[in-house]
């Protein structure tokens, strides 16, 4: 999660007139730092609030995660039933 009141380069923030507008009790949480983990998830309750991706190799193991992929079609992709959108017009 990015701090809103952290400085950025004009091309990698949405700039002051849109950016989140954080209550007290969570900007606080960024305790000066530029970025902090989407913990917890009220954060992304706020218009405006921007988060940073960052790709992991193809090895995961050394995370200590298990991923579970499933095939995602045209027939399951969930994506259109977010976005309201026929699958069929697509």
């Amino acid at each position: 999660m990015k701090n809103p009141e952290a400085p950025a380069p004009p091309w990698a923030e949405l700039g002051p007139e849109r950016a989140a507008e954080f209550p007290k009790h969570l900007q606080e949480r960024f305790e000066g730092r530029k970025f902090h983990d989407v913990d917890p998830p009220d954060f992304l309750d706020y218009e405006g609030a921007e988060i940073l991706l960052i790709g992991a190799e193809a090895g995961i193991e050394e995370l200590g995660i298990r991923l579970d992929p499933q095939r995602e079609t045209l027939e399951t992709a969930e994506i259109f039933n977010d976005l309201r959108m026929e699958k069929s017009e697509h």
